[in-house]
């Protein structure tokens, strides 16, 4: 999804009033996650259609930062888990990247 186009103008109109009542309570990172979703697996740059290809990537991100940032909670050795975690993303950006 690309920001000059009608697609994200109707997104945007449906996903930020729903964000700005449910921020404050426990639905609202949810909802953040679900709309972010959403946006990223809309992109495809020949037709603008859902695509949820890529979309693996980012779960695989951010399941790996949130297990990370739960068991850092537990244990003395989180600059090692920090280094690890960013490893990951350094690791992904490298398999894409080249």
């Amino acid at each position: 999804m690309q920001f000059p186009t009608w697609t994200f103008l109707a997104f945007f109109l449906v996903a930020y009033p729903v964000h700005v009542l449910v921020r404050n309570t426990r639905l609202g990172k949810y909802w953040l996650l679900a709309i972010s979703l959403v946006f990223y697996g809309w992109w495809r740059p020949d037709d603008g259609d859902w695509s949820p290809v890529h979309l693996y990537v980012i779960l695989w991100c951010t399941a790996v930062d949130y297990v990370a940032a739960l068991v850092m909670e537990r244990v003395r050795w989180k600059r090692t888990l920090l280094t690890l975690a960013v490893l990951n993303h350094v690791g992904v950006l490298v398999y894409f990247k080249y």
